[in-house]
């Protein structure tokens, strides 16, 4: 009986892991309505912001996971670096949440008058509901990036304030 249900679990676990890791959606054309083509463009952008300072954000995690075990042999310089670079990557987190924040509740304005873009109304529902997703995308980005960047911190922090070094 345990048997069915393992098997379910692990095929739900896989299904949810496909479905994460698929690629962000595309870029759509424009539509030529501009409160539809604005929406789509800022969303995009905003994906595009996520999604560098999610890689920017590898490049110095990489760095102080490579700390383990050895952090206490880093130099002082190397770690107020990092400290920096991680702290720049919150603000700029804190920036586009914002952002994203502002234009988020659009999207339903926008789908629920798609009719006044005539001709265009499946074109504008289509990009809409496209760039809701990248909007998504991005906020599964600001997650990820929000603990990382916290747990990073807290690791290169306590280590300077071991060592007696102040921090602003």
């Amino acid at each position: 009986m345990k048997t069915p249900k393992l098997l379910l679990l692990v095929l739900l676990s896989m299904i949810s892991s496909y479905v994460l890791a698929q690629d962000p959606p595309a870029r759509p054309s424009d539509i030529k309505v501009e409160e539809y083509d604005s929406f789509k463009n800022n969303a995009f952008d905003l994906l595009g912001e996520t999604t560098k300072l999610k890689d920017n954000l590898a490049t110095v995690d990489k760095d102080v996971k490579n700390y383990s075990g050895v952090i206490k042999t880093i130099e002082k310089g190397v770690l107020f670096k990092d400290l920096k670079a991680l702290k720049t990557i919150k603000d700029s987190g804190e920036g586009v949440s914002k952002k994203i924040a502002a234009i988020d509740d659009k999207s339903k304005d926008l789908l629920a008058n798609a009719k006044k873009a005539g001709l265009k109304a499946p074109a504008a529902t289509k990009n809409t509901k496209t760039s809701v997703t990248a909007l998504d995308n991005a906020k599964g980005h600001l997650g990820s990036i929000k603990d990382l960047v916290a747990s990073d911190i807290k690791l290169i922090q306590d280590e300077l304030k071991s060592r007696g070094e102040p921090i602003e």
